[in-house]
């Protein structure tokens, strides 16, 4: 669908929210470019995420994900070489299992594209950019070395790219290994039992080995690219009980411990015939998530996804059009000593419809309709889990509108979704270590159904620019996690989880302000508010994230062949304002970060220097959307990065 071929004519159907094409308001643009992610002193994608508006991140230790306006797991859809992601159907503790060494842009899509992806993109889709090809006969070589000072986390990254004619290569590795988590707290209490901690997670040393490797081939009117993603993940899990043989300032991970690992590969075909527009995506991959504890292996859950995508771009005077069809094969299979997920077999068939009409005054409309059917089949397992069987039937159907105007623009946006339960929220039943939590799953639940209605409003001056976005999500079926006040028998069963299906409403807004006075100074404020009620109890739904208040002061020069830069962050969250029944209150707090770069540009080679302080003040808080709020349990304490990166 998108063919990042500089120079050549063709249908790029980025029908995207806002972009208003500014340097200063990368947040109004959704995007997230090369440079920011190489400026990250986050090593994670979750983290550098976060910069946009609407996006936080939900937290499990080392474990990171995108929650985007309270949505997370599978209604947050990650694209990357025409393939969805699908490694977070096993619960929201489970981190992206993306390669580090393959991000370079960053696209969050949202509004009437996300018809194009079905229900997992009810919450919006992410979508990873390949490389631009280059015009001419090209070799780059991209390095980056990170150390952090809270975990003594050390990442080591390498890229290297090269064309010859029209065929372009690409190879990355990205590895990383870290201690304990250092935290501002020296005792623990948890369950009427005080522990000794002494700043210390004990047991949640991490350890990663990323690659990706990707050809393009440039063909008469088109682009053909292959790709292929290897991730191997491990983390050590807080063990609740603190025991002597976990040694401290180790990269040693014991038990119990999770394990990811994530293959794929995927091809993208994108060709012209005369004026129409034909893409084919296809992929294939395996993701394996292991839980290990003392005694053996708990829970082993292997999926292998297998994806057909063919769109045809169809162009009509001043107007576009996209039709397609999509096809997935689904299996999971299981083993370990307990239950958490049964085996299953399903299968998706779609088709959809999308289009872009430019009317008169400059006006745009955007519709598109969707329509989809679910054939799911699970497994019994032993008294855990019945036989089911599933034959659901999902549509969506979206509008908008937007208008350009020489300093504004707006954009209204209303639709109808849907999204199919996972096989987790059917049938769960037991302890998912990595959550500190023992899950129960609804055999009774149905497809969420949601209606939603966006408004974007975003000027652009001389000196000044702003956007405002508040949005509306109406759920007669929305499912969720609700904390039960009952702690499963076991040791380390944590506190059960019911999954739940409700009517439910989601709505808030996100506010985006830019201040530019000076080629060399910036000053950016953010803020977003998510309200998400059950109706039924009217209680809140758990796990919202709370609002949220950034102010990012940016001070560069360039001297020559020398760029210099220095940012000071400021972020404000506050305290819990809606729980759900047994949910645990998390007080507002407020970190402050600083951040000073150099970048030296010598002939064809470059080297940019970081140095970054995380939570400057060492503030001792619990966050709303992590998993350690229940444990009573701090988040990171301050954390010092450094970080050299080389070019050519």
């Amino acid at each position: 669908m998108f063919l990042p071929l500089q120079g050549q004519d063709s249908l790029h159907f980025e029908l995207q929210t806002l972009q208003i094409e500014d340097r200063h308001v990368r947040q109004l643009n959704n995007q997230l470019e090369a440079d920011a992610i190489q400026n990250s002193t986050s090593g994670n994608f979750a983290e550098q995420m976060s910069e946009l508006s609407g996006v936080q991140v939900l937290r499990n230790g080392n474990s990171t994900q995108v929650s985007v306006r309270g949505f997370s797991g599978s209604r947050v859809l990650l694209l990357q070489g025409g393939i969805a992601q699908q490694e977070q159907q096993w619960g929201a503790d489970h981190g992206h299992l993306l390669s580090q060494s393959s991000l370079e842009q960053v696209e969050f899509i949202k509004g009437a594209e996300t018809i194009l992806y079905g229900g997992n993109a009810i919450g919006g889709a992410l979508h990873l950019k390949p490389s631009v090809i280059f015009q001419r006969d090209t070799l780059s070589v991209f390095s980056a070395l990170q150390w952090h000072s809270n975990n003594n986390l050390i990442s080591l990254q390498e890229r290297l790219q090269w064309k010859k004619n029209k065929t372009q290569w690409q190879a990355g590795f990205f590895t990383a290994h870290s201690q304990n988590l250092r935290i501002p707290q020296k005792t623990w209490q948890y369950r009427n039992r005080s522990y000794a901690i002494d700043n210390e997670l004990a047991n949640t040393a991490f350890t990663a080995y990323h690659g990706n490797w990707s050809m393009a081939q440039v063909l008469k009117n088109g682009l053909w690219r292959v790709l292929g993603t290897w991730v191997h993940e491990k983390t050590g899990i807080f063990p609740l009980q603190v025991f002597s043989q976990y040694p401290e300032h180790s990269y040693k991970i014991g038990s119990p411990y999770m394990q990811s690992q994530h293959q794929k590969l995927s091809s993208e075909y994108h060709k012209h015939f005369g004026a129409l527009d034909f893409m084919w995506d296809i992929g294939m991959q395996r993701n394996e998530r292991l839980e290990r504890e003392p005694y053996g292996i708990a829970h082993k859950l292997n999926l292998f996804d297998v994806q057909n995508q063919i769109k045809l771009g169809i162009p009509l005077d001043r107007h576009e059009f996209v039709v397609g069809i999509q096809n997935q094969v689904q299996a999971q299979n299981r083993a370990g000593a307990e239950f958490l997920a049964p085996a299953y077999f399903a299968t998706k068939q779609a088709v959809f419809a999308l289009g872009k009409f430019s009317l008169q005054n400059g006006i745009n409309l955007q519709s598109g309709a969707r329509l989809e059917y679910l054939h799911y089949q699970s497994k019994a397992y032993q008294n855990f889990a019945e036989a089911l069987q599933r034959n659901l039937l999902g549509y969506a159907i979206t509008l908008s509108l937007d208008k350009q105007f020489e300093h504004t623009r707006l954009e209204l946006s209303l639709g109808k979704n849907y999204r199919f339960p996972e096989a987790i929220e059917w049938s769960a039943n037991g302890v998912h270590h990595g959550a500190f939590r023992y899950e129960k799953g609804d055999a009774s639940l149905k497809a969420e159904e949601n209606i939603h209605l966006d408004f974007a409003l975003a000027q652009t001056w001389r000196y000044f620019s702003w956007q405002i976005s508040p949005y509306l999500n109406y759920f007669w079926h929305y499912i969720f996690l609700r904390p039960t006040g009952v702690f499963a028998p076991s040791v380390g069963s944590g506190q059960i989880y019911q999954y739940t299906g409700r009517p439910v409403l989601n709505t808030g807004l996100e506010l985006n302000t830019s201040v530019f006075p000076w080629d060399f100074l910036s000053w950016d404020f953010a803020g977003d508010y998510v309200f998400f009620y059950n109706l039924r109890e009217e209680v809140g739904v758990a796990f919202s994230p709370v609002p949220r208040l950034k102010n990012t002061l940016d001070f560069h020069f360039v001297q020559k062949k020398v760029k210099f830069g220095i940012k000071l962050s400021h972020q404000y969250k506050f305290q819990t304002l809606y729980l759900d029944k047994n949910e645990k209150f998390t007080s507002a707090y407020q970190l402050l970060s600083a951040q000073a770069h150099c970048k030296v540009a010598m002939k064809k080679q470059s080297l940019n220097f970081l140095l970054g302080v995380e939570n400057m003040l060492n503030t001792r808080y619990q966050d709303a959307l992590s998993n350690y709020k229940a444990l009573n349990l701090a988040e990171k304490g301050r954390n010092v990065v450094l970080q050299v990166q080389f070019g050519i």
